[in-house]
């Protein structure tokens, strides 16, 4: 999967900080962000503004997170992070032969709690919406369903056809109910 996006990478702006190429893919209910790192560092701050989940495709990296402490960020590696949430982040291993390569996705707001709705409506469900996992917790995923569903979200997101953003959508509406 990490040479599909060489394209989105090599015809993106740099972001300014550190050496890093950002590259991003809209549609109308979430964001794709890619993130390319060709140098070591370390204690790089970030912090988001909205809640995302974050899958690693290449490389390894250190990321301590308010709310779970340090812990290694490897390939297949999925992770949610709530809004506003400090991460300090290390890549002790990148260069330009050996650069990491992240994914965030970033939905919107208003299809996440659709999709919790529409789930438990479903199931019929006797735990509460409120008391669910949801995007407000910070959740280290490593389930294979969800990086099959990951996976075609990618696909979706590159792929040209007139439904791409109804079948986003749907797609997105799966991963949230597979991380619940």
């Amino acid at each position: 999967m990490q040479n599909i996006f060489q394209h989105y990478l090599s015809h993106s702006s740099k972001t300014g900080v550190l050496v890093e190429n950002k590259a991003l893919l809209p549609s109308n209910d979430i964001e794709l962000h890619l993130y390319e790192t060709t140098t070591k560092c370390e204690n790089v701050q970030m912090k988001f503004s909205l809640p995302i989940l974050a899958f690693m495709i290449k490389g390894d990296k250190f990321i301590d997170m308010e709310g779970i402490g340090k812990f290694k960020y490897e390939p297949g590696s999925s992770l949610i992070v709530p809004s506003h949430t400090n991460l300090i982040i290390d890549l002790p291993t990148a260069s330009e032969d050996n650069h990491t390569l992240c994914l965030a996705f970033v939905p919107d707001e208003l299809l996440v709690e659709e999709a919790k709705y529409d789930y438990y409506k479903q199931t019929d469900s006797s735990l509460e919406i409120e008391e669910e996992v949801n995007l407000k917790n910070g959740v280290i995923l490593n389930d294979i369903g969800i990086i099959r569903t990951i996976q075609n979200l990618v696909f979706l997101f590159q792929e040209n056809h007139s439904q791409r953003d109804y079948f986003i959508n749907l797609t997105t509406r799966e991963l949230i109910v597979r991380i619940l």
